[in-house]
């Protein structure tokens, strides 16, 4: 078993992480467009064929794409999006004690964001296909990884991960933060794996 897996998604919370040092501390994987500017993820999840032709024409090796009709693991049902597929392959391929979430923001705003998506959260307000679809991806893999969420602490009407602060992930993680954007702490310790998964 690999001990830690870093799944990226493409919020803003992710925008000053440096996505290629990660590799150093696990494995990684990464949704859509990521390959834009990172081609070193070990996975990339895709369900749009467009977006497939799109990173086999940039050189991102085929190989490592998992899309839909060629998944490596079958999927469980309610899954609504990347996110949540990657999740699931991260987990199912990797086999890591700790998963870590980075760039899965779940809050949006409307106009800033331009979405009006009706499986995730506004303003805090979890909608209920959301919350089942997270329930179906993160129960049957708990007792197999513990998840940790980086980025603010949400009001979650039911805890599926472990919450982290960017500040405490740099602090963990120094080498990850992008240059110009504030320093990490020395000698971090490395994440609790000894904690229970989440139920």
């Amino acid at each position: 078993m690999n001990e830690v897996c870093f799944v990226i998604g493409n919020g803003w919370s992710r925008d000053d992480i440096d996505t290629k040092a990660l590799k150093k501390f696990g494995h990684t994987v990464g949704c859509n467009y990521i390959y834009r500017t990172d081609m070193t993820i070990d996975m990339l999840v895709i369900q749009d064929n467009k977006c497939v032709k799109a990173a086999v024409k940039f050189s991102y090796p085929e190989d490592q794409i998992a899309c839909l009709g060629n998944m490596p693991f079958d999927l469980p049902p309610r899954t609504l999006d990347t996110g949540q597929i990657a999740v699931w392959q991260a987990v199912k391929k990797f086999k890591p004690k700790i998963t870590m979430l980075l760039g899965y923001d779940f809050i949006y705003d409307r106009e800033r964001d331009n979405v009006n998506d009706p499986g995730i959260m506004y303003n805090n307000t979890l909608t209920h296909d959301w919350e089942n679809a997270w329930r179906a991806i993160l129960q049957p893999l708990s007792s197999d990884t513990y998840f940790i969420r980086v980025g603010d602490p949400l009001n979650l009407r039911e805890t599926f991960f472990e919450n982290m602060t960017l500040e405490k992930f740099f602090a963990h993680y120094p080498t990850t933060r992008k240059k110009n954007q504030g320093t990490g702490q020395d000698n971090p310790e490395a994440p609790n794996s000894d904690k229970k998964p989440l139920n």
